[in-house]
């Protein structure tokens, strides 16, 4: 009896293991949770209430995603049928190990994401890791028709649209990003590294970032060992500073090591209320 006790107990225990490896190998990793939002202001006009944005980020594409995840992301975010596409940077883990053929396959499908007002970019460290990375990374956006916004702002249907280069890897420029906004239009800003959020104007309704992967394996002290520069005061989830609103996505691919838990891969969907 004492024997098939442990037995079970044992047999159970790898069934367990064997779950949260599952979990952190693959279903966490590379099967992209569509997340949504609401957003309300104030500041919304009758006619932008509706109004559609999405969101992705630290996409790494080469070690956790690959082609057929990239694909089936592509045709979940086209089915949303958004007004604005945002992306907060970090387009390859490693753009230097990368062949020709996996450019020209980033580059034509991103090509197919579909945005009725415009798609947006800011560069994240993994992007900036010398000018020759940033001036490949920048032309594979720019030729899939994202526009990049580093440390520049312009207002896209009545909303303001900010960029600020990454705090790891980058050079800030609050100065010049925010430079001539008018702040009775709700104002998102973009931005790869959540930190920035200390740094960003006063008058700001929502920043979005990334670049944390919401902790990647979100445990206590191993979430904070793993977490880079950039990311160590704000790291997971949502945080209300004033009136600014950080939404921190988990993003889409994995660093470092391929396993993520209590961090799911994915997008997030902002429907304005």
């Amino acid at each position: 009896m004492k024997h098939k006790k442990f037995f079970l107990a044992f047999l159970t225990a790898l069934i367990i293991i064997a779950a949260i490896f599952l979990n952190m190998t693959y279903i966490n990793t590379t099967k992209t949770k569509m997340r949504k939002e609401v957003l309300k202001s104030a500041k919304f006009s009758d006619a932008q209430k509706g109004y559609t944005i999405v969101f992705f980020s630290d996409l790494h594409y080469g070690t956790s995603i690959k082609s057929k995840q990239l694909d089936d992301l592509i045709r979940r975010i086209n089915l949303v049928d958004a007004d604005l596409v945002l992306f907060g940077g970090d387009l390859f883990d490693d753009y230097e190990k990368m062949g020709a053929e996996d450019v020209e396959y980033l580059k034509n499908a991103l090509n197919k994401i579909e945005a009725k007002s415009g798609k947006f970019a800011v560069l994240g460290n993994h992007d900036l890791k010398n000018e020759n990375v940033q001036s490949a990374i920048s032309s594979v956006l720019m030729q899939s028709e994202f526009e990049i916004i580093t440390n520049t702002n312009l207002t896209v249907d009545g909303l303001n649209l900010v960029g600020i280069d990454s705090l790891k890897g980058g050079q800030a420029d609050i100065e010049k990003a925010y430079e001539g906004v008018d702040f009775k239009k709700y104002t998102i800003a973009l931005c790869h590294t959540p930190d920035i959020l200390d740094s960003i104007k006063e008058g700001t309704d929502l920043l979005l970032s990334g670049h944390s992967h919401g902790g990647q394996i979100n445990l206590p002290l191993i979430s904070d060992y793993l977490t880079p520069e950039g990311a160590k005061n704000y790291i997971h989830g949502k945080h209300q500073k004033g009136a600014t609103l950080l939404d921190i996505t988990n993003g889409v691919g994995t660093t470092i090591l391929p396993f993520r838990l209590f961090a799911d891969s994915e997008f997030v969907v902002y429907k304005l209320s």
